[in-house]
């Protein structure tokens, strides 16, 4: 079951705009531990624009840094 935990402002790299993307939280895995069951919880955030769900990491980063270095040779 999936859930909104959150909300933040940033850009988006399918649509390409800075909007509201929701933060999701969802319980992808269950597993029995000693007889107790315990559930894997995975957070990923949603654009609702292209209705595209990614996870923000390394790649993300790389993205952000690629579009500053370009706005800051563009403004040179």
């Amino acid at each position: 079951m999936e859930k909104v935990i959150a909300t933040e402002t940033d850009f988006c790299p399918y649509c390409g705009h800075i909007h509201d993307l929701l933060i999701k939280e969802n319980a992808i895995k269950k597993t029995t531990i000693n007889g107790t069951l315990v559930s894997h919880k995975q957070t990923y955030t949603y654009c609702p624009v292209s209705d595209e769900e990614f996870f923000k990491g390394t790649q993300w980063n790389e993205t952000l840094q690629n579009i500053q270095n370009a706005l800051k040779i563009a403004l040179v």
